[in-house]
């Protein structure tokens, strides 16, 4: 595979115009927001699942989820995509997250 794999659905973060559309976008901007010399354990998580999406052209639904969730955290996403709903507040999907069993 390659990190022209597109992320499962584009993803808005509040600093850049353009969605994060491919594994290569989301790499990109990981490392040039967040290059603070530190050693962030979410963020090391993040590119090893962008990594391994890039290199074996699976879980790339799950490097997406993890791309978000860190971003969330982060606070540079303010609405999450879903393939069927549309855009969601992260408020909402965190809501429901949390009020699943």
């Amino acid at each position: 595979m390659s990190w022209e794999t597109p992320l499962t659905r584009p993803v808005d973060v509040t600093d850049r115009k353009v969605p994060l559309r491919t594994l290569r976008d989301a790499g990109s901007y990981l490392s040039t927001t967040f290059n603070d010399g530190g050693t962030d354990e979410a963020l090391v998580a993040t590119v090893e699942m962008l990594m391994k999406a890039a290199e074996t052209g699976q879980a790339v639904e799950q490097a997406t989820e993890q791309l978000e969730i860190f971003l969330v955290a982060r606070r540079r996403v303010t609405a999450i995509r879903r393939q069927k709903e549309g855009p969601v507040r992260v408020a909402e999907v965190l809501r429901r997250r949390l009020n699943e069993p």
